[in-house]
């Protein structure tokens, strides 16, 4: 699995109800991006699935790089949902990919995350 390395996309975009952490607000535990709480974070954050993490996909599509963060969900059915920083961010390799995985799971699209 890939090392996050500066990249905190999740913890800006998701939400994360145990936290009443909303949706593209920044995670109160992150400062200087990097997780203040990460040896005992909860188990939505240490279970998160992002695919960029878990594929072979080259280092621009991590999603603090590629403005598309990609995540896989598996309750009660798999589904990924792709996450658009901006309309710019959907560039012809982005569309392919998001193609590509959704040839074998459905995929949401939620653009405009900040």
């Amino acid at each position: 699995m890939k090392n996050c390395d500066s990249c905190n996309e999740c913890c800006t975009v998701l939400s994360i109800p145990e936290l009443n952490k909303p949706f593209n607000i920044a995670c109160k535990n992150l400062c200087n991006s990097k997780c203040t709480v990460y040896e005992k974070r909860i188990d939505t954050c240490k279970f998160f699935n992002c695919l960029w993490r878990t594929s072979n996909w080259p280092d621009w599509l991590r999603p603090d790089k590629s403005g598309v963060l990609l995540t896989v969900t598996s309750e009660p059915n798999q589904y990924i949902t792709a996450y658009i920083k901006h309309r710019f961010a959907l560039t012809k390799k982005v569309r392919r990919l998001i193609k590509h995985v959704g040839n074998k799971y459905p995929v949401t699209i939620r653009e405009g995350y900040k």
